[in-house]
């Protein structure tokens, strides 16, 4: 049985948020790929970060939320 992947989204209440800048930065490195490898590369590996981060950070909010929008 494969679990279907979830698309990555970027999430707007990120931006106000220190973290999310601090995890691009860090995240985001020079390589000896071709450009379009390089920027893949770095991409997935941010996604992947942000997508950490998020569920650490947010978590209970996404879960609230859910629970709202079922009692209503």
């Amino acid at each position: 049985n494969k679990r279907k992947r979830s698309r990555f989204r970027f999430e707007n209440m990120w931006i106000g948020e220190p973290e999310c800048r601090e995890i691009i930065t860090s995240n985001w490195r020079s390589t000896n790929q071709s450009a379009l490898l390089s920027i893949i590369s770095n991409i997935e590996l941010c996604c992947s970060n942000l997508a950490s981060w998020n569920q650490s950070k947010f978590s209970s909010l996404a879960k609230d939320s859910k629970e709202i929008h079922t009692h209503q």
